[in-house]
């Protein structure tokens, strides 16, 4: 089963092959002019990936009335029992 590359190999081979004027007999000239045209195209024009930047990492923030709530929790002296209930 022929791959992708044996399709654009046969394509340009077949293309040479037109251009000289059609010989007879010369297909495996015109193959092996083609694979070496399609190996020299891949390492000629490589892909290059460039890295992408991050966007830069925002502190996160409480609240001002959640710090609040925290701070006075932190600093407030423990408490026992509550004292009873006035009626």
């Amino acid at each position: 089963m022929p791959g992708p590359n044996d399709v654009l190999i046969a394509r340009r081979a077949y293309e040479i092959w037109e251009e000289e004027g059609r010989p007879h007999g010369r297909d495996r000239d015109h193959w092996l002019k083609a694979v070496e045209e399609f190996s020299t195209t891949i390492v000629a024009d490589p892909v290059v990936l460039k890295p992408i930047k991050a966007p830069a990492a925002r502190p996160v923030t409480a609240p001002k009335s959640l710090v609040a709530k925290v701070k006075e929790a932190v600093t407030a002296p423990a408490r026992t029992k509550s004292a009873p209930k006035k009626k």
